[in-house]
């Protein structure tokens, strides 16, 4: 919002705020920072169609997630939201697909180590528990990590029964987001979790990723 303040003619900061409310299940302010961002640039039409399909996957509208990502991809090469689009395939019921392109996602540390996380954590969802270990393994061992992949790695653990270590990736999960959030909307840090950071409320009671299988 600074960044609005300073400069209206910015249409990137909508988007950041878009993202930002998504994060916080505020899914119904999300739209109208889209359409801001759309006027100011109109030509910007890949970054409009991944806050849109983000927005529809974590609010378990999974074909229109498909769609508006699928679209995404034919303007714009993202390992990211080619990551987004496999958790929407697979939420519609196209796991095979889905699981495809997340084992072809690498070169991107963000986007290798996520898909590896979400692949673990439908491997174990149907009983391939080796598999999923050695995909967590490989995760664990690397230097990236991010709010999504340790919910995922908590997600995946859990599915395998191994719940002492699915407790330690979400609750690392929310530290992980409750800190991103703290720096990025303070005023907009609530809900349902104490925020171990700055004492407010973050977190929203629906967790974007639903549940990993």
């Amino acid at each position: 919002r600074r960044a609005l303040e300073l400069n209206r003619s910015l249409e990137m900061p909508h988007y950041y705020l878009a993202a930002a409310f998504y994060h916080l299940g505020l899914f119904d302010l999300v739209e109208p920072e889209v359409r801001a961002g759309l006027e100011i640039n109109a030509a910007n039409r890949a970054e409009s169609l991944r806050v849109q399909g983000s927005t529809a996957l974590f609010s378990g509208h999974f074909q229109e997630a498909e769609r508006y990502l699928s679209e995404l991809r034919q303007l714009s090469s993202s390992q990211v939201s080619d990551w987004y689009l496999a958790q929407a395939m697979y939420y519609d019921g196209q796991s095979t697909g889905a699981e495809e392109i997340l084992a072809a996602l690498h070169g991107s540390a963000q986007a290798e180590r996520r898909a590896q996380a979400t692949r673990a954590s439908f491997l174990a969802a149907r009983g391939e528990r080796e598999e999923a270990r050695k995909l967590l393994q490989s995760v664990a061992a690397g230097t990236y990590l991010d709010h999504h992949i340790a919910y995922s790695m908590g997600v995946a653990y859990a599915q395998l029964g191994d719940f002492t270590e699915a407790r330690r990736w979400l609750a690392r999960s929310r530290t992980i987001l409750c800190s991103n959030l703290c720096a990025t909307t303070p005023a907009r840090c609530h809900s349902s979790i104490n925020c171990a950071k700055c004492g407010t409320r973050t977190g929203s009671g629906t967790d974007h990723h639903r549940s990993e299988g």
